[in-house]
């Protein structure tokens, strides 16, 4: 390929058949797999709003409810970046709309940076409990 991506701000690129078999087939799978996140998150409210609601004299329902409240909102965005890349790019297809599609892949981007933010957070986090783990064996 002659020119690279940096060489024109206005690279022209055109999807073939298959290329947009492909893109339809993604848009659907992403929306399902979106539709499931907002299903489990809207799960995970309800579960934290009932128990807050039906243990509401138990001080530790917090300690439980908390943590799950705060999951639902960290997760709601790399969901919300899915839905917003399966929305546009289905619209980019019928309407044949490049600039659909750019916001479409924006998005989808912000979704696979925001998990693999994500994903770094946590194995940050099962190396520091292994370290206390291991150094609390240590101790005894």
């Amino acid at each position: 390929m002659d020119n690279t991506l940096n060489e024109s701000p206005s690279l022209k690129i055109e999807l073939d058949p298959i290329g947009i078999d492909h893109l339809k087939e993604v848009h659907r799978w992403t929306k399902l797999l979106s539709i499931i996140g907002f299903v489990f998150l809207g799960i995970m409210l309800g579960i934290g709003i009932f128990g807050l609601i039906s243990a509401s004299m138990w001080r530790a329902t917090w300690l439980f409810a908390l943590p799950l409240f705060l999951i639902v909102l960290i997760y709601y965005f790399p969901i919300y970046y899915l839905w917003k890349f399966s929305t546009l790019s289905k619209q980019s297809i019928l309407n044949k709309d490049a600039d659909a599609l750019s916001t479409a892949l924006k998005y989808l981007k912000l979704h696979y940076r925001s998990m693999a933010i994500l994903l770094i957070i946590l194995i940050l986090i099962y190396c520091y409990s292994a370290i206390a783990f291991f150094s609390g064996m240590l101790r005894h």
